[in-house]
């Protein structure tokens, strides 16, 4: 008995190691089978955001219908030439007829000739947005109610430097920029947006049908050094629209508000009129592209080369981190060889 005790004794303790042996093994497979798969939806989520949606959205979605507003009436301000023509004629095509607003009679009535060539009604209206609201606000609203017929497309597309207005000269640097610089800029670029929208949203919600599109840049979502009051009045914006967007949808309204960011188009703005390439897209295009992509998640970026170009400098990079996106931006737009050393003290507006 005593030496089968002590056999027992000696031997009883290895099956409970190798049992803590096992449940260790089992342990640290199950935990690699976890990182396994974490790693795997990283990947596969990385995968969706980088090539997948891009793919879908930019070559493959079918491009969204305006054909449940087929005969109602567009506004599209800023629309004598550049992206305001090319979505004036995009609208049109759509069987949509067109209210064209800008500064220019005879380039209004070229683009208005063109709308009216395929099968749409087209009217102008000439006034510059910049001057007193008031005014502007009364003249417009009393061209509209001449329609007959019910607005429900408003493509906000006036902006960028505010011609008659005080600034100081742009670029420059920031410490040099006074109140008058920012006001103007913001007046020119966000007030004409509101002007119009207070005229056309209150309709389009009661009648529960319409769509906005507020023409910012991409400026608007960058850290743009030198440029600062351009680029504030573009993010108020996108701002301003996901505000209105995120508020109608709450209310389930069927009125939807988007943003759009243009990076560079061959226009007179950046001197490529009349000059694209596959990154610098013609207006017409882009403003095609824009509309195909309406109410989706690319529709602030519709345009494939733009939304590649901001994967190295910004912002939403699938790639870089914000802080190395925003540094290659700075070294891009570094005006400050151009401008020469900042005044030891500047007084103006003292």
């Amino acid at each position: 008995f005593c030496s089968s005790h002590r056999s027992f004794a000696r031997f009883t303790p290895l099956p409970i190691s190798m049992g803590l042996s096992t449940t260790s093994s089992r342990s640290l497979a199950i935990s690699q089978a976890l990182a396994v798969g974490v790693a795997s939806a990283a990947v596969l989520s990385k995968l969706q955001q980088v090539m997948i949606e891009p793919l879908w959205h930019y070559f493959f979605r079918p491009a969204t219908s305006f054909e449940h507003l087929k005969g109602d009436w567009a506004v599209i301000s800023g629309a004598s030439r550049g992206l305001g023509r090319g979505y004036a004629l995009g609208l049109a095509r759509r069987g949509m007829h067109v209210v064209l607003i800008a500064r220019s009679r005879d380039a209004l009535e070229a683009v208005a000739d063109e709308c009216r060539a395929l099968g749409v009604n087209a009217q102008i209206i000439v006034t510059n947005l910049g001057d007193e609201a008031s005014t502007v606000r009364n003249n417009i609203a009393a061209e509209l109610n001449k329609l007959g017929g019910d607005v429900s497309v408003l493509v906000n597309n006036v902006g960028g430097k505010p011609v008659g207005m005080p600034m100081a000269p742009l670029p420059s640097y920031c410490e040099h920029l006074d109140f008058d610089t920012y006001d103007s800029f913001f007046r020119f670029n966000c007030g004409s947006a509101v002007l119009l929208m207070h005229l056309l949203l209150e309709g389009m919600v009661q009648r529960n049908k319409g769509y906005i599109l507020n023409v910012s840049s991409v400026n608007g979502l960058q850290a743009c050094p030198f440029l600062s009051p351009y680029s504030a009045a573009k993010a108020w914006i996108c701002s301003y629209s996901v505000c209105l967007n995120n508020e109608l949808r709450g209310r389930t309204s069927a009125v939807r508000v988007d943003f759009v960011c243009p990076g560079p188009v061959a226009t007179d703005g950046i001197g490529r009129a009349g000059l694209p390439s596959k990154g610098v897209p013609d207006p017409c295009a882009f403003a095609e592209k824009s509309l195909s992509l309406a109410k989706s998640a690319f529709a602030e970026c519709p345009w494939p080369w733009h939304w590649w170009r901001r994967q190295f400098v910004g912002p939403g990079s699938c790639f870089r981190s914000a802080a190395a996106c925003e540094a290659q931006l700075f070294a891009e737009m570094d005006y400050s060889k151009m401008l020469g050393p900042p005044d030891a003290l500047n007084t103006r507006g003292l």
